[in-house]
C-alpha cells in the first residue's frame, strides 16, 4: 500500500480514486460528503472527518443578525439591497450549508459563540461531540479526527479546543473506540507559523489536545498556502512549515502519525525528509485544503506540465508555448514525449474533468517515482527529480502571462516551480 491519502469529496473525486489512486492505504473524507459518496469508495478504509472546522464560517463572518437566535433565511431584519433583494447572498449560502449539516446534531449551537466555551456549558458541548463522533462511528471508520475548530493567532479558541479533544478522549475509554485519532492542526494565515515564539505557542496547546484526546496522529495544513499557484514569498513560507514539522518531531512521542497537507509539492518534501508520515493528496486540479461547508467558485481550468512539476490555465497560449518548446528539444529529448502529449489531447484537455484526471494522473506517477526509492535516499531522489525540472525549465521561454495569471514575473519562468522546491529537500 502507497503512503499517499487521498482527499475525497466528490464523484469525481471517487472516479480519479478509483482509477490512479487503487493502492491507497485510506481516504480522507468529511461527514459532510459520506453520504453522497460512500458506495463509491467501499474497499478503502476510511478516515472521516466530523468536519467542525466549518464552524469557521459562522465565526469569522460579521453577520447583521444574531445567527444564533435568528436565520438568515426568515429574519426581517436582514439588511437589503435598492432592489429589495437580501444583501451579501453568500453568507446566507454559507449558513445554510453549515445548518443541513449540523442541525441534526443536539446543541449544534453551542460552538457559535465564545460566551458558550466554558466549563458552565461542557455537558451540552459533550452531548454535541458525543453526537457528532457516534455518527462518525457510524461507518466503522479506521481513524476520526478529533473535533478541533481552526486556529487563530490570538489564541482565543485554545480553551474550547481542549475542552473538545478531552471529551473526545473520553468518548474514546466509553465507546471502546479501537481505531485512531488524529488531532488537525489546521492554520488559516501564514503568520500564525511565521515566528518561533508563535510555533511554539501553537505546539504547546497542540501537545495538550493531543493528549487530552488520546490521540494517535496530527494532520497538519495550512488552508493559506496555495502552493500550485506560486508566488517570491513562497521559499520563505516553505522554511517555517519546515520548521514547524522538525519541532513537532521532537515534541511528540516517535510513534505519532504525521500527516500533512493537502499542498501541490511541499507536502512530498516534508515526507521526504521524513518530517511527515502520510503526504494527503486532492483530487481535483487545487491541492489545498478548503475549509468544510465552503463553496468554492469554479475558475480557470488548470493542467499539469509534468517535466517541469507544476501546473498552469489551460488556453491558446499555452498551446503555442507547447508547440514552440517541441520546436526547441527536439525528439529525441526524453520530455518531449510528455509535451508532444498535451498537444496530442490538447483540446480534450480543454474540458475540466479531462483535465482533471490528467493532473492527477501526472500527480500520482510523480509520486511514485519517488515512493519507489528507499526512504533513506528518498529526499536526495526528490531534490534530483526538482533539479531535472528545474534545468529542463532554465532552457525553456518563460510561460505566457494569461497561463499564470496575477503572479510575479519571477514566477513565469518555466523552471520557477521546481526550482522553489528543490532548494527545500536537503
Amino acid at each position: 500500500m502507497s503512503a499517499h491519502i487521498p482527499f475525497v469529496n466528490t464523484d469525481r473525486d471517487c472516479d480519479i480514486l478509483n482509477k490512479y489512486y487503487k493502492d491507497t492505504k485510506i481516504v480522507r473524507i468529511s461527514i459532510e460528503s459520506i453520504d453522497k459518496v460512500k458506495n463509491k469508495i467501499p474497499k478503502y478504509s476510511l478516515w472521516i472527518d466530523p468536519a467542525i472546522d466549518a464552524y469557521s464560517h459562522i465565526l469569522d463572518t460579521n453577520w447583521p443578525i444574531d445567527i444564533i437566535k435568528q436565520s438568515p433565511k426568515t429574519s426581517t431584519l436582514w439588511p437589503l439591497n435598492e432592489s429589495g433583494e437580501k444583501k451579501d447572498e453568500w453568507k446566507i449560502q454559507s449558513w445554510n450549508r453549515w445548518e443541513k449539516l449540523f442541525k441534526s446534531f443536539k446543541g449544534y449551537k453551542i460552538l457559535t459563540h465564545k460566551n458558550y466555551w466554558v466549563t458552565k456549558y461542557k455537558e451540552e458541548l459533550k452531548t454535541f461531540v458525543e453526537d457528532i463522533l457516534n455518527k462518525c462511528c457510524n461507518y466503522k471508520p479506521a481513524w476520526i479526527t478529533v473535533p478541533q475548530l481552526p486556529l487563530v493567532n490570538d489564541g482565543t479558541r485554545n480553551k474550547i479546543n481542549k475542552m473538545l479533544a478531552e471529551i473526545t478522549g473520553e468518548y474514546k475509554s466509553k465507546h471502546g473506540y479501537k481505531g485512531k485519532l488524529i488531532l488537525p492542526l489546521i492554520f488559516t494565515k501564514q503568520e500564525q507559523l511565521r515566528t518561533k515564539p508563535t510555533r511554539d505557542k501553537k505546539i504547546k496547546t497542540a501537545k495538550e489536545c493531543y493528549y487530552n484526546a488520546r490521540a494517535d496522529g496530527l494532520w497538519i495544513v495550512d488552508t493559506s498556502l496555495a502552493d500550485q499557484s506560486r508566488n517570491e514569498k513562497f521559499p520563505a513560507r516553505y522554511s517555517k512549515l519546515i520548521e514547524f514539522h522538525e519541532n513537532i518531531k521532537e515534541s511528540f512521542p516517535e510513534e505519532t502519525i504525521i500527516i500533512a497537507g493537502p499542498y501541490w509539492g511541499i507536502n512530498l518534501v516534508l515526507w521526504a525528509k521524513e518530517l511527515c508520515d502520510y503526504p494527503s493528496i486532492s483530487l481535483g486540479t487545487g491541492y489545498t485544503y478548503n475549509i468544510s461547508c465552503g463553496f468554492k467558485k469554479p475558475g480557470n481550468v488548470h493542467l499539469a506540465i509534468s517535466p517541469l512539476r507544476r501546473q498552469v490555465v489551460v488556453n491558446d497560449d499555452l498551446k503555442s508555448w507547447i508547440t514552440s518548446v517541441l520546436s526547441e528539444l527536439g525528439p529525441k529529448d526524453p520530455t518531449h514525449r510528455d509535451f508532444e502529449d498535451l498537444i496530442e489531447h490538447f483540446d480534450m484537455l480543454r474540458h475540466r474533468d479531462a483535465a482533471s484526471n490528467k493532473v492527477a494522473e501526472s500527480y500520482k506517477r510523480w509520486f511514485d517515482e519517488i515512493e519507489i526509492v528507499p526512504q533513506v535516499g528518498r529526499a536526495l531522489a526528490l531534490y534530483q527529480d526538482l533539479s531535472s525540472a528545474y534545468v529542463l525549465g532554465k532552457q525553456l521561454p518563460s510561460l505566457p502571462r494569461t497561463c499564470l495569471p496575477n503572479v510575479p514575473e519571477k514566477i513565469l519562468e518555466a523552471g520557477a516551480v521546481a526550482e522553489q522546491l528543490m532548494l527545500k529537500c536537503l
